[in-house]
């Protein structure tokens, strides 16, 4: 009898051991789930924010827009004022959520209180800027990297800066 119980204790214990962690596998294919997870909840963040914290250019602000419109496979509308930047992004053909820019860069903060704003759209609306935001969106961003296209011209006493926005997404800029 010593014998065989001996046998069920090696047979008992062998099976213990057998089934104490996860495979290789077990392991790789979790962290994988993990990872997509987490890039997942990292694009959905609020992308917005990322502008408010870097020091960018006008133009730059722009063509980050036009890659987040890519990255997320969602038009996105510009809508402005002398004081605000507004940006709404559309799903599905309906505004779903607004974004807005705030202060940082608005025209009246990153070029003076006397500056003046006249913005022509491919469409060929112009628009000059005042203190209301615009009902109509200036500029339309899509996900395959094109845009509504518009020329923007910035001027105050001292400077004028003329932004060429074209539909392909190229922009261009000159400073006088």
């Amino acid at each position: 009898m010593d014998g065989l119980e001996g046998m069920e204790r090696m047979l008992i214990l062998e099976i213990g051991t057998k089934n104490k962690g996860f495979t290789l596998i077990e392991l790789i294919v979790v962290i994988l789930i993990m990872g997509i997870a987490s890039s997942y909840l990292m694009l959905n963040s609020n992308i917005f924010l990322s502008i408010d914290q870097s020091d960018r250019s006008f133009e730059e602000d722009l063509s980050f827009i036009s890659e987040e419109s890519m990255l997320m496979g969602n038009s996105i509308l510009w809508h402005a004022s002398l004081d605000e930047n507004v940006f709404y992004m559309i799903k599905n053909d309906t505004k779903y959520e607004r974004q807005d820019l705030g202060q940082r860069t608005s025209f009246r903060e990153r070029y003076s209180d006397d500056v003046t704003v006249i913005i022509q759209t491919g469409d060929g609306l112009e628009f000059q800027l005042n203190d209301e935001v615009t009902s109509s969106p200036i500029l339309a961003f899509y996900p395959s990297g094109e845009n509504s296209g518009a020329q923007i011209e910035i001027r105050n006493s001292e400077f004028l800066t003329k932004i060429d926005i074209k539909q392909n997404g190229e922009i261009s800029s000159v400073h006088e």
